[in-house]
């Protein structure tokens, strides 16, 4: 059984436990009561019930198993017998299909009376014969005890002496993750006065507080079923109102005001103040800010000539170096959609991007023209050649203005097109606008402290999304931004000398790579970026030691990031960070309602970094809403990847479940 534990459960457990009470007050208690009667059931049935939906909200899945005391008593010769003859029944309970609460309670009533009809049978001959694995980690069969004392307390007249339950003994050797144990009380009358208890839990896998809250969920369970027991489990509400607050606002509570300009206008801008600072470092050759904003403004015309502007898609298909930032700034001053194709892609992915974007022009260098398929239709600017080369010197470099695009290019209007890797399907085309690109440019410039100083690395190939945050913040910011060769062989060893040598400030780089390379021989690296893959905790603790080092997530849906934090000494799972700039973050269940804190549920991701869609509509509904619409009101999509959000509000990604 899945629980929202805060810890990893250790190989051998400690059985160290403590308790925190339950209270049922009289009113709901009576309540309880009415729904045992409709449902031909007991109390302990129903409380049975309403932890089956607990633990099922909870996240342990829609087939609940727990154990339960039996007094092992059936036999009428073993009343007045004395001895310990207590045996543990395995209750089964299947919640699948969104039952009513009234429902779960008739599966329950007929998998307990199964069990009752075979409690003699030892809990130990169970699982001899069951055989399930075993592990000295957990207890076999189940992890959740439940048991309910209705039996009257004895009442005491003793002269001078009150008597009181010695609620002290309460054992404290916790032998599973969880033991419920409530007691049923009747006032002198015999009518319901409530229900008192506690959970005992094991200390090596949950901290109080997480207790506290799963014990004021069971008494919220059980009074909105106590109020209505027609409701659907999915109803069902095991969220306070504080927690909503916080899970859905506090913890979203990221508006960060962003310039009116858009990154056109942000380069054009840094452009003009330090015209005479490198901005590009490559191979080949160097570019300033003044160099390279002619040079794009030259391209940016021709290409307003040959009829591009906001909406109209260019493909770029240039490897890494100057001429790619060129012709990247060129579009995006033009208004154009640029959409980055590598030009080390398969023939038949080439073919297949081309066709899909469908863009007007296609803009190359001599040696990536072959890359183009024969049968593209449109127009292809080949930059290095003689004569395109001659007529593009005719134009005038710098800043385009409004006034010369077609159409005024404004925040909504598409940036550009990332297309997905195509692992579950064909490659989608995925619509970036302006202000989500914008946003990006804002967030990372703030989290990485990017400067006139700042050295950032482009390593990655342009047509993975992860290269518009290596690119457009540092080119906004004034600093430089070095682009690895085109083709270098991305060994642990080449990669420490291109940092070195290059004096890198900023980098992003995959984990598989870090641990190749030396941590302790890069002086100038000061801030350092990955993602994307398993992060072993000792290679945080080795990297983060003498430099800023962040673990960010995102997706192409979403402008490249959409959580970061810094990362720190941890011990446990490496949390993915908190939400950035004007963007929001939820943890969903199926039915699209917040989890509560550390259960695992469906990550969403919504704000002003959401792209506009797909190319062609591919994933949307019928009437083009292709992102889910959830309770809190936001347009939002959800990227597949399964998480839990702990109480520090910094989120943990996991492995989508394989039920899925």
């Amino acid at each position: 059984m899945v629980l929202p534990v805060d810890r990893v459960r250790p190989a051998v457990p400690s059985f160290e436990g403590r308790v925190v009470p339950v209270e049922v007050v009289p009113a709901v208690h009576a309540g309880l009561v009415e729904v045992a009667g409709r449902g031909r059931a007991t109390m302990f049935m129903v409380v049975h019930a309403a932890v089956c939906v607990l633990l099922a909200r909870m996240g342990a899945g829609r087939d609940v198993v727990v154990g339960t005391p039996v007094a092992g008593r059936s036999d009428p010769a073993l009343e007045e017998l004395v001895g310990f003859f207590v045996n543990t029944l395995v209750l089964r309970v299947d919640v699948s299909g969104d039952p009513s609460f009234a429902e779960v309670v008739e599966r329950v009533r007929a998998a307990d009376l199964a069990a009752y009809a075979h409690q003699d049978v030892p809990f130990e001959r169970l699982v001899e014969e069951l055989n399930p694995v075993r592990s000295l980690s957990r207890n076999p069969l189940f992890q959740v005890m439940l048991a309910l004392q209705n039996v009257p307390e004895p009442q005491w007249n003793l002269p001078g002496v009150h008597v009181r339950p010695a609620t002290f003994l309460r054992e404290a050797a916790a032998r599973l993750d969880l033991s419920v144990s409530l007691t049923e009380k009747r006032d002198q009358n015999g009518a319901p006065a409530g229900l008192t208890g506690d959970i005992l839990y094991a200390t090596d896998l949950f901290d109080e507080g997480t207790v506290q809250a799963l014990a004021r969920r069971l008494a919220g369970v059980l009074e909105q079923v106590a109020a209505d027991p027609g409701l659907r489990l999915s109803d069902i509400d095991v969220l306070t109102d504080d927690e909503r607050t916080r899970l859905t606002t506090d913890w979203n509570d990221t508006a960060t005001t962003t310039p009116d300009a858009l990154v056109p206008d942000l380069f054009t801008r840094r452009a003009r103040h330090s015209p005479d600072t490198v901005a590009i470092e490559s191979a080949e050759r160097s570019l300033t800010y003044g160099e390279l904003a002619a040079e794009a403004g030259r391209l940016a015309r021709y290409l307003l000539d040959a009829g591009v502007g906001p909406e109209c898609r260019v493909a770029v298909v240039v490897e890494r170096s100057a001429a790619m930032a060129v012709a990247l700034l060129a579009v995006a001053m033009s208004g154009g959609v640029y959409v980055p194709v590598d030009a080390d892609y398969p023939a038949d992915r080439t073919e297949y991007l081309l066709r899909d974007s469908a863009p007007a022009v296609v803009v190359c260098v001599a040696h990536t023209r072959d890359v183009i398929p024969e049968g593209y239709a449109g127009r292809v600017v080949v930059t290095d050649d003689p004569a395109e080369a001659a007529t593009l010197a005719g134009y005038p470099g710098g800043p385009i203005r409004d006034d010369e695009r077609p159409h005024p290019l404004r925040g909504e209007n598409a940036a550009y097109v990332i297309h997905t890797s195509g692992s579950t399907g064909r490659p989608k085309g995925v619509a970036v606008p302006h202000h989500g690109l914008r946003n990006l440019v804002v967030e990372n410039t703030r989290r990485y402290a990017l400067d006139v100083d700042a050295r950032v690395l482009q390593l990655v190939s342009p047509s993975f999304d992860v290269a518009m945050a290596d690119i457009w913040p540092v080119l906004c910011a004034g600093g430089r931004l070095v682009l690895a060769p085109p083709r270098l062989a991305l060994s642990g060893d080449e990669l420490t000398d291109l940092v070195r040598t290059r004096r890198i400030t900023h980098a992003a780089i995959p984990p598989t790579f870090l641990a190749q390379m030396p941590y302790d021989r890069l002086p100038d690296l000061r801030v350092l970026i990955t993602g994307g893959e398993a992060l072993p905790v000792e290679l945080c603790r080795q990297w983060s030691a003498d430099r800023a080092m962040y673990h960010q997530y995102g997706i192409t849906e979403a402008t490249v990031v959409s959580t970061a934090g810094r990362i720190g000494d941890h011990h446990g799972p490496l949390p993915i960070g908190r939400p950035v700039a004007n963007t929001r973050v939820y943890v969903l269940d199926e039915g699209l309602r917040p989890v509560p804190v550390g259960v695992a549920g469906e990550l969403y991701v919504a704000g002003a970094g959401l792209a506009r869609g797909y190319l062609g509509g591919r994933g949307c509904r019928p009437n083009g809403s292709w992102r889910a619409r959830t309770q809190m009101g936001s347009a939002c999509t959800a990227p597949g990847t399964w998480c839990g959000g702990p109480a520090t509000a910094n989120w943990s990604s996991s492995a989508a479940p394989t039920t899925r």
